[in-house]
């Protein structure tokens, strides 16, 4: 696959669906332990059950949208690249959140606030945010355009012609009908 400057509006809708569809069961999980006489086995499960679950959340955020382009992503601490990280560091370095040479993440301007070096376990509450801002993003940064919609953010990435949409004929390409075009030889 290649990389990708924008997504569609159903491609991000589904994956908002989804992301809800998730925390829903979760909350609905939590009420009902919440409604259940307090058992300390029941609390300790899940405990341990959240930072599990919306670390691998995390994993599916990042999924939905993984082929997006450095250009449109930028290279500053903003959530598509928190998520990249947190991504990179589920998988590949045990949980322990760790930069690279091209993300430049600063904790106090992220949204969750973690340090190089943090061992990630998000809550439901962190994860609602990552993931309200992470879509936001992809929103604002990627969402493709259509016609007659309203037009890309400037330096925002979207689609847009290099030309006008019109009947005009790019720079270097003059029309022609197809009487115009030389005859195929014979074979």
């Amino acid at each position: 696959m290649l990389g990708r400057k924008n997504y569609t509006q159903e491609e991000l809708d589904h994956a908002k669906t989804a992301i809800d569809r998730q925390l829903a069961a979760y909350k609905k999980l939590v009420k009902a332990i919440d409604g259940a006489p307090s058992d300390p086995k029941v609390t300790s499960a899940l405990e341990a059950f959240e930072p599990l679950f919306f670390n691998n959340m995390t994993l599916v955020l990042d999924r939905y949208f993984v082929h997006r382009l450095r250009t449109a992503t930028g290279k500053d601490g903003n959530p598509l690249n928190e998520v990249e990280l947190m991504s990179d560091s589920l998988m590949n370095n045990d949980g322990v959140l760790r930069g690279n040479n091209v993300i430049k993440l600063i904790p106090d301007q992220s949204v969750l606030k973690l340090d190089i070096g943090d061992r990630i376990r998000l809550s439901a509450a962190q994860f609602e945010r990552l993931s309200k801002a992470f879509l936001s993003d992809i929103q604002s940064k990627f969402l493709e355009v259509r016609r007659g919609s309203r037009p890309a953010p400037s330096g925002r990435g979207g689609s847009s012609p290099r030309w006008p949409t019109s009947s005009t004929t790019p720079p270097g390409r003059e029309r022609r009908s197809c009487s115009s075009l030389p005859a195929s030889p014979p074979a």
